[in-house]
């Protein structure tokens, strides 16, 4: 289970010692198809950087990772995906 591995990986020696590229990939294994390019375009931005929320949707948006989805404005369904990510 998610947890389980969680669990596992957090306490294995390479995640205490500043190797976070395996805790990402079990983050991004475990997200919803329509967060996973959400989730990578946070990358781009430096270690430490405060992201705006309104920068992060207007990004998005420009992008085209998030659209209208089922009627809702894609504004909103940017900063739902947002609080799905934190």
């Amino acid at each position: 289970s998610g947890i389980l591995e969680w669990n596992m990986s957090a306490s294995s020696s390479s995640f205490g010692c500043g190797d976070i590229l395996p805790g990402l990939i079990l983050s991004y294994d475990n997200l919803p198809h329509y967060l996973r390019n959400c989730f990578v375009y946070c990358s781009i931005y430096p270690k430490d950087y405060v992201i705006g929320r309104d920068e992060l949707v207007m990004q998005w948006l420009a992008h085209g990772l998030v659209e209208e989805n089922e009627g809702i404005d894609a504004k909103l369904t940017a900063n739902q995906c947002i609080n799905d990510l934190i």
